[in-house]
């Protein structure tokens, strides 16, 4: 307990004994000096505990000079007098101005709301609360779908939101194997990013959105969410992205594509290849340190050399000969068209299938099947996986993949086939032919 002023002192007398003040200065003082030695910081919220003691002494000293007749009965006094209420006024005020946004709330002097992310990010501003908001922004200004990056727990998917995932955090809107911004000249669209990512705390490369932190939005979300509308440039043109990432390519070369509208398609040049359905300008992107390989050679043809190089890539131009369609196949609603041009060899422990399935709707997670069945329909080896991020796998693209099998040693002589097919990895349903069958047969062998 803190004794209450008393008029009748003298006027000489301290407005506070010291172990009152030490009372409200120690705690508040050391409380605040323990903080600066922590390496978390997670936001002022840290440091709400020694306001209460400020509270208590602003409070008590201001009441003794009051009490005491120290404030004088100027202009000064006056002021003193009228300022509380003015500033509660003000509080008052500026927390209708601000609703529902108090979480962005900052003071005139760092810049208000509207400019408190130059100075805290993170949980100072930034809890990813205007996620539904933006599916409102969305609606009304009829804006389908949006490159997003976030800061914030929530999904995206529960608000009916239709984006393409950039690096966010946490991060799990985007497939670090398909990175899809290209930081120096990025691809048209709507673009929402939250004020943390903006300022790339948590990112390796704090100037990862470097391009749109030195603009001025065009569009807000409350005060944590901003929007930036990239017009394109250029005729659209396809990039293919063999075991490489389109940010690793410099801004000079990155120009020979004369476009930012850049459809960018990945995989493992090791064991597929996405070709696509289109009259565009091709390019094919390698590593310095592969080469153009004998798979690809069969549908794909490039330039003698390249027309750039890198550190650790050379960019080619390119023509692509997808195969030929054969039978469609469908999973909820969604088509997706067999290949006729495929291949199967038999060695003596393995099993090398080379299949082509074409997309025929927006990209999806899939994956590809491949078994060897004994006459019984039993499996008795088989191959799982797809050598391309189906985040690029687009509406009119073909997969060509190749696929090998490894044959157990104590495998028994008989008649054996090779089927392949489709299933969705996140529920592992089948995709099935117009006949309901899930699978298509490839070959037939026998082991003597």
């Amino acid at each position: 307990m803190l004794p209450s002023p008393n008029p009748s002192q003298g006027e000489g007398d301290a407005p506070l004994d010291t172990p009152d003040l030490a009372a409200l200065l120690i705690p508040a003082a050391g409380y605040f000096a323990i903080a600066l030695t922590t390496d978390i910081n997670l936001g002022y919220r840290h440091l709400l505990a020694i306001l209460p003691f400020l509270y208590v002494l602003i409070g008590v000293v201001t009441a003794e000079a009051f009490a005491r007749g120290r404030v004088g009965r100027g202009w000064a006094a006056r002021v003193m007098r009228v300022a509380p209420a003015v500033a509660l006024l003000w509080l008052a005020v500026i927390a209708l101005w601000l609703h529902p946004h108090y979480l962005s709330f900052f003071n005139v002097l760092a810049g208000g709301p509207d400019n408190g992310w130059r100075v805290l990010v993170d949980s100072n501003i930034d809890w990813g609360q205007d996620l539904a908001r933006l599916k409102t922004w969305q609606a009304v200004n009829g804006v389908e779908r949006v490159w997003l990056s976030y800061f914030g727990e929530g999904r995206p998917e529960y608000y009916g939101i239709v984006y393409d995932g950039l690096d966010s955090f946490p991060p799990r809107l985007m497939n670090p194997a398909a990175r899809p911004f290209y930081p120096h000249d990025p691809a048209p669209g709507w673009y929402a990013i939250s004020a943390t990512t903006l300022q790339g705390v948590h990112f390796a490369d704090h100037d990862q959105f470097r391009f749109f932190r030195e603009r001025r939005p065009d569009a807000k979300i409350g005060y944590s969410i901003f929007l930036y509308n990239v017009p394109a440039r250029g005729e659209p043109a396809d990039l293919l992205l063999s075991n490489t990432q389109v940010d690793e390519l410099t801004a000079v070369d990155f120009a020979l594509l004369q476009t930012n509208d850049v459809r960018l398609r990945w995989f493992d040049g090791d064991q597929a290849l996405l070709l696509p359905d289109s009259t565009a300008p091709l390019w094919l992107l390698l590593p310095v340190r592969s080469e153009f390989s004998a798979f690809m050679s069969h549908f794909l043809t490039i330039a003698p050399q390249p027309e750039a190089t890198g550190p650790s890539y050379r960019l080619y131009r390119a023509n692509a000969y997808p195969p030929q369609a054969e039978r469609q196949l469908m999973l909820d609603g969604h088509a997706m068209t067999y290949t006729a041009d495929n291949a199967v060899t038999i060695g003596d422990e393995l099993v090398m299938v080379t299949t082509g399935w074409r997309q025929g709707g927006q990209p999806r997670p899939i994956k590809i099947y491949v078994h060897v069945r004994d006459a019984a329909g039993q499996i008795v080896a088989q191959w799982d996986g797809l050598g391309a991020a189906w985040e690029g796998w687009r509406l009119g693209d073909t997969l060509v993949q190749t696929s090998t099998i490894t044959l157990p040693e104590s495998l028994a002589p008989g008649d054996y086939r090779v089927v392949a097919g489709l299933y969705d990895p996140l529920t592992n349903q089948r995709w099935r032919f117009a006949d309901g069958q899930d699978g298509v047969e490839l070959f037939q062998f026998a082991l003597p």
